[in-house]
């Protein structure tokens, strides 16, 4: 694991055939955060809304029909880090899927890297916003 790098949970992604009907199912037991997007360089839909204090990215399109299929719905965990860079150079080249960095619409275009952990499934680094 990257032991020089500063990482916090941000979220949980959920995938679901249908935002909207997964947000009309859980009802009051969620708060919504944002609104639906489209995220063309994913090609996904997207939607926060929160449980309690935790934050729950909600998952649609044709890169979670996989999951959904095995009847799964957990699809990763993120973390917020100080430096995708670190992050990319920790875990290239160890036999992993290894996303390239690209913006985040969600997010406001701050960059995220995906890594797929053999046994542990798939996790998002999410580049921490910059002191402005």
């Amino acid at each position: 694991t990257c032991r020089e790098c500063d990482m916090m949970l941000n979220h949980v992604g959920i995938a679901t055939r249908d935002i909207d009907e997964k947000v009309s199912e859980l009802g009051d037991i969620i708060k919504i955060v944002s609104q639906k997007i489209y995220d063309p360089i994913q090609e996904v839909e997207l939607q926060l809304v929160k449980l309690g204090d935790a934050l729950i990215e909600l998952v649609a399109g044709k890169k979670v029909e996989g999951f959904l299929k095995k009847g799964q719905s957990f699809y990763h965990v993120c973390f917020e880090v100080d430096n995708l860079e670190k992050i990319k150079g920790e875990y290239e080249g160890k036999g992993i899927f290894l996303s390239e960095p690209t913006p985040a619409v969600l997010f406001n275009n701050r960059m995220i890297l995906f890594v797929y952990f053999k046994g542990l499934g798939l996790v998002e680094f999410l580049e921490k916003e910059k002191d402005r």
